[in-house]
């Protein structure tokens, strides 16, 4: 079985910190990108199988690379979970819009990233 690829984005430390703490259990590999640019150059190359995306990224909004992953063929099976401090109503539609199907909201709890990111490999085949 192929070693899920799971890309954190997010330009606040801990809060990656916090990402790779939560998946450490999880048999998969995983990179960070700290800005909206470096996702896009980590998306290209490393082709993830997830990506927990933060909204607010310092040189352009989250969207940009929710559009960016949506226009390439090579990356259509890429699933996002968004990772946002907005409020849950604003989240859940702002994921809505985007056509995320996931989105958690900061500060979150460890076991509720575990369970988002175990259903979605899982939906992928890429976790038993």
């Amino acid at each position: 079985m192929e070693k899920p690829r799971i890309l954190l984005v997010d330009d606040t430390e801990s809060v990656l910190d916090q990402e790779k703490e939560a998946l450490k259990d999880f048999p998969v590999e995983i990179a960070c990108a700290r800005d909206a640019k470096e996702a896009m150059k980590a998306l290209i190359t490393g082709k993830p199988h997830l990506v927990l995306l933060d909204l607010i990224l310092p040189d352009m909004p989250g969207e940009s690379v929710i559009r960016f992953i949506k226009s390439r063929d090579d990356l259509q099976n890429t699933s996002i979970i968004l990772v946002t401090a907005r409020g849950e109503d604003e989240g859940l539609a702002k994921c809505a819009e985007m056509g995320c199907g996931v989105y958690l909201t900061k500060p979150f709890e460890r076991d509720d990233l575990a369970g988002k990111v175990t259903a979605l490999l899982k939906e992928k085949g890429l976790l038993p």
